[in-house]
């Protein structure tokens, strides 16, 4: 199943650790049919994002956090979207891949991939910035990040899907691996 809306106002952490996953509204099963019209409609007025924190985001109207498709179902989140999903190609799941990667670069920048802090944008303008190109480099915000989370987010959200990694799991192993700091698959060292 792929949610296609992966962002931190839909994952919540129970009082015991326990991860949940939140609203399933765009969620598709692999292998059937997607009844959804899900192009973008060229234009969606009134569509602004507050960016300065993912929950103040989802709080103040989930419309504004959202990209519409043609027949009116919401597409994702313009921050947390892969680059095939912004241009409503096929998805699979390194869709979601991208997602989480996003939120590990939240996690570790303090703000979503394409925003600004203190600066409320479009999310148009936001969809439009993901397909141009890649957001601004997480150790160019953030410095003293460890190389090996900087490159499992960069791994996760590869602008080319080939690049990332193949599904979560294998994305979780690497975040186990740096966490249990055992040699993490992304990162790349020399023969030392």
């Amino acid at each position: 199943v792929l949610h296609r809306d992966l962002k931190p106002g839909n994952v919540m952490v129970g009082r015991f650790g326990e991860v949940y996953v939140m609203d399933w509204g765009l969620a598709k099963v692999l292998g059937q049919a997607d009844h959804r019209d899900l192009r973008i409609r060229p234009e969606a007025p009134g569509l602004d994002s507050a960016v300065d924190s993912a929950r103040k985001r989802d709080a103040d109207s989930d419309d504004g956090a959202s990209v519409v498709s043609m027949d009116g179902q919401k597409l994702g989140t313009p921050s947390y979207m892969s680059l095939e999903q912004a241009r409503s190609e096929p998805l699979d799941r390194r869709a979601d891949v991208y997602a989480i990667g996003a939120m590990l670069y939240e996690l570790l920048t303090g703000r979503a991939p394409y925003t600004t802090p203190g600066v409320r944008r479009p999310a148009y303008r936001i969809l439009q910035d993901l397909i141009e190109g890649p957001p601004k480099r997480l150790e160019a915000i953030e410095k003293g990040v460890p190389a090996e989370l900087v490159a499992i987010a960069a791994k996760a959200m590869a602008r080319d899907a080939e690049q990332r990694y193949p599904d979560t799991l294998a994305l979780a192993s690497d975040l186990r691996a740096f966490l249990g700091q055992r040699v993490v698959t992304a990162y790349r060292t020399g023969a030392l």
